[in-house]
């Protein structure tokens, strides 16, 4: 039988990594900032990552137009997000809050926490104009809501964390639905991909 939290490699120190695969949040370009181990304490921050919409411009990959002062200038503000598996909604905390880029109010942000069958969870955050409520069954790719910047948030972002019982997961994504989701988005030509 195998693991529900995912597949297991092994880190340098010989300790098993567990790892969850998602369905992308996006269905647009986006990069990551990950974080590291220890760096937050709450089991959905642990290891999570930090996602940014990313356009091309000239070649390189960018997360704002203009000057980036205005949340509106952030290629993910209000961007859908979609669901990141089948399973079903355990908590939605609603925040209509914005913080203005390079600043940060604090205080809960909005967010999702999903469930899969399995017991795995996967928590959003930083998300407005929420779509789904508590007990509702979602299948992967479902929109369920729009990128904010609210909380503990310096810019338009969406935050993903996951965990099984009190073990926190590495969040990674699909990429064989990314890459059909970038070409029906005609987007493969940054990539390498084929036409």
């Amino acid at each position: 039988m195998s693991d529900p939290r995912g597949p297991a490699t092994r880190r340098l120190d010989g300790e098993p990594i567990r790892a969850v695969v998602i369905h992308p949040p996006f269905d647009k370009a986006f990069m990551a900032h990950e974080h590291p181990e220890e760096e937050m304490g709450w089991l959905g921050d642990a290891i999570g990552v930090d996602l940014m919409v990313v356009r091309f411009v000239d070649g390189w990959a960018r997360s704002y137009a203009g000057d980036g002062r205005c949340n509106e200038d952030w290629f993910g503000w209000m961007h859908d997000v979609l669901a990141p598996c089948d399973g079903a909604v355990r908590h939605t905390q609603s925040s209509e809050a914005a913080n203005a880029p390079g600043t940060h109010t604090g205080g809960q942000a909005g967010g999702i926490v999903f469930e899969r069958d399995d017991g795995v969870c996967i928590a959003y955050g930083h998300v407005q104009s929420i779509a789904v409520v508590e007990g509702q069954r979602v299948r992967a790719g479902d929109f369920v809501a729009k990128v904010g910047n609210d909380g503990n948030s310096w810019h338009p972002h969406l935050h993903v964390g996951a965990w099984s019982g009190s073990t926190p997961l590495q969040v990674r994504f699909d990429l064989a639905v990314r890459g059909r989701m970038l070409r029906e988005q005609g987007e493969t030509r940054y990539y390498g991909l084929a036409e």
